[in-house]
């Protein structure tokens, strides 16, 4: 029975991961910036606020509150001194 149990648990946890991975109908961006521009700009450390496609993305949105859904941090290995 446990085993039952078990596999019923993996499928259901399986099928709500998928299902939530999909990308969201009629998504567009609160934002659009092109990679390059932002590499000139930015600098080791900064934290980039980001929003998804995803039917998880929406969800932390709604859950949250927020226009983002994801959150990063750029580390560069490249020298640059701030003036």
């Amino acid at each position: 029975m446990l085993t039952l149990f078990t596999r019923l648990r993996t499928r259901l946890i399986g099928a709500l991961a998928s299902y939530l991975a999909q990308p969201v109908k009629h998504y567009s961006p609160a934002t659009n910036a092109d990679p390059q521009s932002l590499s000139a700009v930015l600098h080791h450390g900064d934290v980039l606020l980001t929003e998804g496609n995803t039917r998880v993305a929406a969800l932390v949105k709604r859950v949250t509150r927020s226009t983002w859904s994801h959150v990063s941090m750029y580390a560069s290995d490249r020298c640059a001194s701030r003036s």
